[in-house]
């Protein structure tokens, strides 16, 4: 966890400044969960470095909590002068003052149930999302982005599970257009662009290096296989 000092800092105090107080104005229990790349590498993988917070809302009604009016003018864990609310696609983008940026976002549907962390000692209850869930928003939502770190998290979870996108297509999150999109858009990656990027995120031993090397033959393969 050495990697994810910040991250976790700034997730305990996510908590603790905002969502712990939605918390005890509203009724709703675990309408929030952990996901994402630095999910996916802090709790799955410990492939590479990731910077960023990404938490999925899985009750619509509690987004307007969420806007930045009722809490950014006092807050001691924000930047005042850099978020962004949109609630017509239920998305809400914050950066905590030493530069995490954490991103709220709508995601009603689930593949697996969360999972309940126990590796992180924190004061209070934190679900993070599975290997699947995190996957397929990653093919649903950035398939045509070409993002070093969604290929590079897309090659890991093909290696550890050949049939990861098979069955991301049977469980209907995902179709066989979204396959065919990430599919062209691999092929105009840009090489250079990608080499660098990784150098950023660091892949964190030898074998998750090869795997970062070979990333888009492994994607295009895997989905050359499905029928």
């Amino acid at each position: 966890m050495k990697n994810f000092e910040k991250q976790i800092d700034a997730l305990n105090r996510v908590y603790h400044e905002l969502i712990q107080g939605i918390e005890n104005q509203a009724t709703l229990k675990n309408w929030w969960v952990f996901g994402g790349g630095t999910a996916l590498a802090m709790f799955h993988f410990n492939h590479r470095k990731s910077f960023d917070i990404d938490i999925f809302i899985t009750e619509a009604q509690v987004f307007d909590f969420l806007n930045p009016k009722w809490y950014i003018d006092e807050t001691t864990l924000f930047d005042q002068n850099e978020y962004r609310f949109d609630g017509a696609s239920h998305h809400v983008q914050l950066k905590t003052k030493d530069d995490i940026k954490v991103d709220f976002l709508l995601n009603e549907a689930i593949i697996n149930r969360p999972i309940l962390n126990t590796t992180i000692p924190l004061d209070f209850e934190l679900y993070y999302e599975s290997i699947e869930d995190i996957i397929a928003k990653k093919v649903k939502y950035r398939k045509e982005d070409n993002l070093t770190r969604d290929i590079f998290d897309l090659a890991v979870a093909i290696s550890k599970n050949e049939n990861i996108l098979k069955d991301l297509i049977e469980s209907r999150f995902i179709s066989h257009e979204d396959l065919a999109k990430l599919n062209k858009s691999l092929n105009s990656l840009n090489e250079n662009l990608y080499n660098t990027e990784l150098e950023k995120i660091e892949p964190q031993c030898s074998e998750y290096l090869d795997i970062a090397h070979k990333a888009k033959k492994i994607i295009q393969t895997s989905i050359k296989k499905i029928k």
